[in-house]
């Protein structure tokens, strides 16, 4: 803490510094004045929380030093000191919050206790002064939050008693204007996956959010209060402008802000535009639309940021849904506010259209399985390139198709590896994921979209499956001639189809058609084939009883085993030990 003494007596002021225990009350620098005018000049300097001051001073005394302090520096606390006992001195500090009047000569104990009394003052004032900092702090934290959850509750709950209430509440706690009635909204998917955004602000998504949100709102409100700048509550990613004032220049701020942020960031953004409704009953149709136009926008024109659904008979409703009736002048601002970005979708005619929806990527199945099933990569190329072809030639791919052949290639996918693999397709499924699950958000990515890229991709994922295909007939085939290895290893043993499934962790059907197909034969007459090549040999002994060589074998019962033997070599056991004596 800081204490100015200001005296225009040199020895007042040497006293007052004796006679302080400045160290018991916690005060670390002591420094003086011998005028008003030269402590107004320290205060503003360095601002002390203890001001002791003579009345009566040249230049400026302390009665005008108190009113200065009183109006520029109203936290420090106040100590008179006066050789007079005059009354309306005394009224005048206690006016003006002094905590203690001294008399001179000063005693000791009686200004201690007066420095004691500021110092406790001055810190319980402080705590209460912290506390409330801490409080709006608080409050300026949560406050976007709130602001968030407001605005999108406007867009998810479209009842007019809940719109009103929010109203309300928005324009209680933001200063949101009394008089809207009509807005237009832009939205945007931000997509922190982005390179660029992921270098720049190194994965903080939140920062991220936070900053575009920061630069949008500058241009929003440069001159005025004509909007707000929001992040959907619960959409990750999507990011809303509402204009309320001057709605028909939206498309020239979007540029702006375009343009802002590929100075700042190196990335434009696409932003889905809104007609021009009624506040608050048409929030959620404004959404609607923005958000269908980002859906529906063309990706093939990459050098278009700004996307807004054609206007048809459809989109034309009453006054009571939100939409602006026709006779409005405000038709005529939505109209020319969809500007240039949107004659490319505008123009498409229904042909086209159709033709679009005829691209599916089912129809290449059949190509795509044979290919992967040949592991080739020249046939894999071969088998990508019709299904590009025709996306190229439509001219026209929107989010929404490509959302679509992601899901479509989902059940492809399995088709294809459950034939190649049978059972085990599940789990190389999970064990492989497709990389389409990551390009999900690839037509919101800042940069623009590109075809020969998606093809890449495609490639990947044909080539992807064929390679894990490939590893798990492999690995299937190594399962079954470690089965193989395993029965040769311990034929004398009680070896069943079940055994071997908890052994090697697969199903006994699995075991029983692998082995088919990879021997010719089941696993019981495999193990029948080694067991009877065994006894075979130990026959051969004559001091060995028929009934010892079944249990060197495997089977401890001599009349199954005679039966085993003979269906395998045609002849019983004894029969077989004659003809090898001879």
């Amino acid at each position: 803490m800081k204490v100015l003494i200001v005296d225009d007596e040199t020895h007042v002021r040497a006293a007052i510094r004796l006679l302080v225990d400045w160290q018991k009350h916690g005060i670390e620098q002591v420094d003086e004045a011998a005028d008003g005018e030269q402590a107004i000049a320290y205060i503003e300097q360095h601002k002390p929380q203890i001001v002791m001051t003579d009345m009566m001073m040249p230049n400026v005394n302390g009665m005008k030093l108190m009113e200065w302090i009183n109006e520029h520096s109203p936290t420090t606390k106040l100590i008179a000191i006066s050789g007079h006992g005059d009354f309306n001195l005394v009224r005048h500090t206690l006016q003006h919050g002094g905590i203690d009047y001294l008399l001179k000569p000063i005693e000791p104990d009686g200004v201690n206790e007066a420095i004691g009394r500021a110092v406790e003052a001055w810190n319980k004032e402080e705590a209460e002064r912290s506390k409330r900092n801490q409080q709006q702090i608080q409050m300026n934290e949560f406050k976007p939050v709130v602001s968030e959850k407001l605005w999108s509750s406007l867009i998810d709950d479209p009842s007019a008693h809940a719109q009103l209430s929010t109203v309300r509440r928005i324009q209680q706690s933001f200063e949101l204007p009394f008089d809207i009635e009509h807005i237009r909204l832009a939205l945007v998917y931000v997509d922190a996956d982005d390179e660029a955004f992921k270098h720049r602000f190194r994965h903080h998504r939140d920062l991220l959010y936070f900053s575009l949100v920061n630069i949008m709102s500058e241009y929003v409100n440069d001159s005025c209060q004509r909007g707000v700048v929001f992040r959907r509550w619960n959409s990750p990613g999507e990011i809303a402008i509402v204009l309320w004032k001057q709605t028909e220049v939206l498309d020239i701020l979007l540029q702006d802000i375009n343009e802002a942020l590929y100075r700042t960031l190196h990335r434009r953004l696409h932003f889905g535009c809104s007609g021009v409704r009624h506040f608050p009953a048409g929030m959620a149709q404004c959404y609607d639309e923005a958000k269908q136009a980002l859906l529906e926008r063309n990706l093939l024109l990459g050098d278009r940021y700004l996307h807004s659904v054609p206007a048809t008979a459809s989109t034309i409703a009453t006054a009571g849904s939100g939409t602006i009736p026709a006779s409005s002048s405000h038709v005529g601002i939505a109209t020319s506010a969809l500007g240039a970005a949107d004659s490319a979708v505008a123009s498409i005619s229904g042909h086209v259209a159709e033709s679009v929806k005829s691209i599916r990527l089912s129809a290449y199945e059949e190509s795509w399985k044979l290919a992967v099933l040949s592991g080739s990569a020249a046939q894999m190329t071969e088998a990508v390139q019709p299904f590009m072809e025709a996306v190229r030639a439509s001219g026209y791919l929107t989010p929404k198709l490509l959302h679509a052949s992601y899901r479509e290639w989902e059940t492809i996918r399995a088709n294809i590896a459950h034939e190649a693999v049978g059972e085990a397709a599940e789990q190389l499924l999970r064990q492989y994921p497709s990389q389409t699950a990551q390009a999900h958000a690839s037509p919101h990515i800042a940069e623009p979209f590109s075809l020969d890229a998606w093809q890449r991709l495609w490639l990947q994922e044909l080539t992807l499956l064929a390679d894990a295909c490939y590893m798990q007939q492999g690995q299937e085939q190594h399962i079954i001639f470690d089965i193989a290895k395993y029965v040769e290893q311990h034929y004398q043993q009680d070896i069943s189809l079940q055994e071997m499934a908890q052994r090697f962790f697969v199903s006994r059907e699995y075991i029983s058609r692998k082995f088919k197909q990879q021997f010719g034969i089941n696993l019981s007459d495999y193990l029948a084939a080694i067991r009877t090549k065994k006894a075979k040999l130990l026959l051969m002994n004559p001091h060995l009883r028929i009934s010892q060589v079944a249990a060197m074998v495997g089977i401890p019962d001599e009349k199954y085993f005679s039966k085993v033997f003979k269906k395998q070599v045609g002849v019983s056991p004894n029969e077989y030990r004659k003809t090898q004596q001879l």
